[in-house]
């Protein structure tokens, strides 16, 4: 009986999942902290918003029963905006999906919407920079279409919520893939 019962404890079952790709709005924001993993943030995502109403980035979520769980920001504008062939490239960054809703095609379908805007605005390349110690971003990336360009040190530095000061040094891989 013991065997029996035991067995009947998991049942395994399959479903589908119905998400929306959109534009972000403001509210947003707070819930794209999910659940405190990205609250140190909370400041540049507020501050760079300024650069989604002027136009200057599009900024997409992929959002399950109206939650975001991924989300996607495409600068419009950015230094390596005009290649030396008068082509332009918009710049994918601020690329995350929500942990349990990663590996199942949300930010495949974000950066082809993403690329799918660029191209309606007549871009002809996408750019993405991915960390060198994220090899998943970065398959994924190159799985779409995006080839390796070069390898650039980037710093900054920003305040977190609780007025502490955090510096950021990463290694970046820039991809770029033609349209």
């Amino acid at each position: 009986m013991l065997r029996e019962r035991a067995g009947k404890e998991r049942v395994s079952r399959e479903t589908t999942l119905r998400y929306d790709i959109r534009h972000a709005r403001r509210a947003d924001l707070a819930q794209l902290e999910w659940f405190g993993e990205h609250r140190h943030l909370r400041l540049v995502e507020a501050a760079g918003w300024a650069h989604v109403e002027a136009g200057n980035v599009l900024f997409l979520v992929a959002e399950v029963r109206g939650f975001p769980v991924a989300q996607l920001k495409l600068a419009l504008v950015h230094e390596e905006d005009v290649k030396a062939d008068g082509a332009r490239s918009g710049y994918f960054y601020g690329v995350r999906v929500f942990g349990p809703f990663q590996r199942i095609g949300i930010g495949t379908a974000l950066i082809e919407r993403g690329e799918e805007l660029l191209r309606e605005r007549g871009y002809h390349f996408a750019t993405i920079a991915v960390e060198r110690d994220n090899p998943d971003a970065r398959r994924l990336y190159e799985r779409l279409g995006y080839a390796r360009i070069r390898e650039v040190p980037r710093s900054w530095s920003y305040v977190d919520p609780d007025g502490r000061t955090r510096k950021v040094e990463v290694e970046e891989v820039l991809l770029r893939k033609e349209l």
